[in-house]
């Protein structure tokens, strides 16, 4: 049989082409040489691109969880074959991937709010930091709700047919044909699973996170086949949740007030995307010249993690900006094309949501640079200084490699 496209290299390049242009403008954004500095963005870089290359050697299946006996039967066969049932043990484990580490995110988010090793940064108490080391559960908890809700939707539903940009020809895909008493236990699970880490994201502040989280499950649940009817009443019976919440943290309103209106009494709010916006404006079509971006200067405060596009508009211009986004709407076309020609439930959804995920951060992070989006403090992927985002996003890469690497063996040949 032909073997099909492998976008494995082109997903590995244009991933490559954001990082390096992040190395430049992070460093560019500091606003003078830190040797420092330097060396440990450099250090993170290097790490992420190993990271890059264990995950596309993984296989993208071990973020699944196995059949019900399929570990027992693992140790069985082993046994059988006079090979290690320790071994097969630890084989059935590691392919049961999207459990524990639901778990382990779900447990970090815990231990931020009770076990007082956070770091409050902005209102916001987003980092466990141990020593040295600082990590952002939040960041790992919206790649497990990935899995874990892709696992389920393939599970219990198995239609994917609502995207024909995902579908491919002569599709292998199945309608559910299960038990509706089980859908329905499913449907009940997967719409508790999402509020409860919403919650605890909000608890810790991270409210856009856990609006990006609900996105993307919306998006996994829908193209998953639940009924819209279900997926609006949903949104709807979320709304009261969400003005509660909103209401239960002052400077939500005023942020919210404030981008509905910029001349009111909380104008001073808007200070840092009125300054991003000042920055891109400065930038103009070819922009200022590499390193020589004034409004970066302090006045756009921490420019080098979420308004790092306002340094790329100020100093690449309208060209640079534009360059960044196509290279996220290149991501977007090279991980659909991979879904598309993936023919097995769970690989399919996967790439299509882990592609979608790129692209629906980028979008938001780039519509609050521009004053359209209340600031709420999501980065922009390979991009934004950050050592837990590169490192969950390049995981992310990695499994897309293997979706896409997998799907163009023939049919014969897939794992």
């Amino acid at each position: 049989m032909e073997k099909q496209k492998d976008y494995s290299d082109a997903i590995a390049m244009t991933a490559f082409t954001l990082m390096g242009i992040g190395v430049v403008m992070v460093y560019s954004s500091k606003a003078g040489w830190d040797s420092q500095f330097t060396s440990y963005r450099l250090l993170l870089y290097a790490f992420a691109v190993l990271i890059v290359f264990l995950f596309s050697i993984v296989p993208y299946q071990w973020f699944s969880i196995p059949e019900r006996g399929e570990i027992k039967g693992r140790i069985q066969e082993a046994d059988e074959l006079g090979s290690s049932k320790f071994l097969a043990f630890v084989r059935g484990v590691l392919r049961c991937a999207a459990l524990p580490l639901f778990m382990l995110a779900t447990l970090s988010l815990l231990i931020l709010i009770f076990a007082g090793f956070g770091k409050s940064v902005n209102n916001s108490m987003r980092w466990i930091v141990l020593g040295p080391i600082k990590f952002q559960p939040s960041e790992m908890a919206k790649y497990c709700v990935i899995f874990f809700l892709c696992w389920f939707a393939v599970k219990h539903n198995h239609v994917l047919q609502r995207c024909s940009i995902i579908k491919p020809k002569n599709s292998l895909d199945s309608p559910y044909n299960g038990p509706r008493g089980l859908k329905f236990f499913a449907l009940l699970f997967m719409a508790f699973i999402v509020p409860a880490v919403y919650i605890l994201l909000v608890i810790v502040n991270d409210f856009g996170t856990g609006a990006f989280m609900c996105l993307i499950a919306a998006l996994i649940l829908f193209i998953g086949g639940l009924p819209l009817w279900m997926l609006a009443g949903g949104v709807t019976a979320g709304i009261p949740l969400l003005s509660v919440f909103v209401w239960l943290r002052p400077y939500r309103v005023k942020r919210i007030l404030a981008f509905l209106n910029d001349n009111g009494q909380y104008k001073d709010i808007n200070y840092q995307q009125n300054q991003s916006l000042a920055a891109i404006y400065n930038g103009g079509i070819f922009g200022e010249g590499l390193g020589r971006g004034i409004c970066k200067r302090g006045a756009v405060p921490e420019a080098e993690t979420d308004f790092i596009f306002s340094v790329i508009g100020e100093e690449l211009g309208l060209l640079g900006a534009l360059l960044v986004i196509a290279l996220f709407v290149t991501l977007l076309i090279l991980g659909l094309k991979t879904a598309k020609q993936c023919r097995e439930p769970f690989g399919k959804l996967l790439a299509f949501t882990i592609s979608a995920a790129f692209a629906i951060q980028a979008f938001m992070n780039i519509l609050v640079v521009l004053k359209l989006l209340p600031n709420k403090g999501i980065p922009l992927p390979f991009i934004s200084a950050g050592g837990t985002s590169l490192f969950i996003s390049c995981m992310g890469i990695g499994i897309l490699m293997n979706i896409a690497r997998q799907s163009s063996k023939s049919l014969e040949e897939n794992y």
